[in-house]
């Protein structure tokens, strides 16, 4: 990991990815979605594949990154 620290945040985009797709074809929202957003299914698994890496790279800036 530390001679490809890209790995973890690629595997991290790969998590907020699949946890994109579990919320959009969750069975009891998923007939709603398709009706009102009918491309969330391609827009929320990279919006959360997005966020979880960038979430990941803020963390990852050391112990003074959260604090104002």
């Amino acid at each position: 990991m530390q001679r490809f620290p890209f790995i973890i945040t690629l595997g991290a985009a790969l998590l907020g990815y699949i946890a994109g797709e579990l919320l959009v074809t969750d069975p009891l929202v998923e007939a709603w979605i398709e009706l009102h957003t009918p491309f969330a299914s391609i827009i929320v698994p990279i919006c959360g594949a997005l966020v979880v890496a960038a979430a990941g790279k803020w963390l990852s800036r050391g112990p003074t990154a959260g604090k104002v």
